[in-house]
């Protein structure tokens, strides 16, 4: 949906590059954090919500879709009282806030091929996310595993990915300012030892 395009624009508006990386990877933990409380709420919630069983309507879990819609729409509205796109636009922000925050060049950015790579990359990885998270419970299914384990099971990976962006966050940042490795340098290798796992 919109978020993941949200939180790039969330992060070179608001983050100075010395804590991109710290940042970023708080901000992405929501992307698989919802996996989590997703899978592992879900099969709680199709086992013991009133109805034993989970009901279809026009593909749609009914029963999930009311419980986490209801949390979206939460979320939603505290998004957009606290949320601002740029911090100029912010009503509490210092001038001196303001000023180490610096402008982004977007021509340049458009027409870098390092970027288009990023983005092919992050095609690639997109595509493996969404496919692991729309086919695995079929998967754990056929496996035999009820409601609930499909569930639980089914937050492991997304667990995982929690902790590997949080701590790749800091690696990242360690590695531009200790190591004072280019951010060039540090985004190919966090890029590519990203990937790995894609592998398998």
């Amino acid at each position: 949906g919109c978020a993941f395009p949200s939180s790039h624009g969330i992060l070179a508006n608001w983050c100075p590059p010395s804590e991109r990386g710290r940042m970023g990877g708080f901000i992405y933990t929501g992307l698989y954090a919802g996996p989590v409380v997703g899978f592992f709420l879900g099969g709680f919630i199709a086992k013991y919500a009133v109805e034993y069983s989970v009901y279809y309507a026009s593909g749609i879990l009914h029963n999930q879709v009311i419980y986490f819609a209801s949390l979206g729409l939460i979320w939603s509205l505290g998004f957009v009282y606290f949320i601002y796109e740029k911090p100029i636009e912010h009503p509490t922000i210092s001038e001196e806030e303001l000023i180490y925050i610096e402008k982004i060049p977007w021509k340049t950015i458009l027409i870098s091929l390092p970027v288009w790579a990023i983005c092919l990359a992050h095609f690639a990885r997109g595509w493996t996310f969404y496919l692991l998270l729309t086919n695995q419970p079929a998967f754990l299914n056929a496996f035999g595993f009820g409601v609930t384990e499909n569930g639980t099971l089914g937050s492991l990976p997304h667990i995982m990915k929690v902790l590997i962006a949080l701590l790749s966050g800091f690696i990242a940042d360690y590695m531009r300012l200790n190591l004072l490795w280019s951010t060039t340098n540090v985004r190919k290798i966090m890029t590519c030892t990203g990937r790995i796992y894609l592998v398998f």
